[in-house]
Order: structure tokens, then sequence, then C-alpha cells
């Protein structure tokens, strides 16, 4: 469903490793590329979602507003996850020397598209 627009995406981000809309159990509904190499990459987001909910609804719930995008950069990786719904999440890691900048708005314009979808 959700492969063809993810595979665009991922093709137009320099350093991009994986991309994918993930649910809230952390499960990818679609990913690009599917090979074993994003593995890594997949567990990473899985691990970080768990924690980000509960991050993602205490600032909801103090009133600081809806979270629209969260950017965590490492010496290895940076990992982009936009909220789409309180259950779907548009995620992409890249490698540390990409351009996160040009990825964040490559993803912000295929957000729509996703969630027209889901």
């Amino acid at each position: 469903m959700f492969e063809d627009i993810l595979s665009n995406a991922f093709k137009k981000m320099d350093g991009a490793i994986f991309c994918a809309v993930i649910d809230e159990e952390g499960l990818p509904v679609a990913s690009y590329p599917q090979q074993n190499e994003s593995s890594e990459a997949s567990e990473l987001i899985l691990q970080i979602l768990n924690e980000l909910k509960q991050t993602i609804n205490l600032i909801r719930d103090n009133n600081f507003g809806k979270t629209e995008e969260i950017t965590i950069r490492t010496d290895k990786y940076i990992l982009i996850i936009k909220p789409l719904t309180e259950s779907y999440f548009l995620t992409s890691v890249l490698n540390p020397q990409a351009i996160s900048g040009k990825a964040r708005y490559i993803l912000r314009i295929i957000e729509d598209d996703i969630k027209s979808q889901l």
C-alpha cells in the first residue's frame, strides 16, 4: 500500500538507510528497503517508539501541543519520527552525514499521501 511512496521518498533522501510506516506496536506496516541490512535500524525504531509514545502523550496531556516531529541524532544514525495518527508513525533512519533537512522536507511532503491511505 505505501511501498511506492516510501520507495520514491527513500530514493530522494541522500544517505537514507531505512524508511517505514510503523504501527503502535512498533511493527512496520510498510518499509523500504526490505532487505536485512535495515534490520538494525528497524529494531532501533521499535525500541525508541515504545519509549517515545509515553513522551508524546505527556506533551499532549500537558498542553504543549501536538508532536509533529522528533529527530534524534547520534554518531551512528539520524532518526526522524513523524506521528501520523495516534497509532501510526512515519520514520526514516539516515547515516550521520546525510542532510536531515532534506529528509525532513521529503517526509513532510509524503505525510498527507500516507495519511489519506490509513
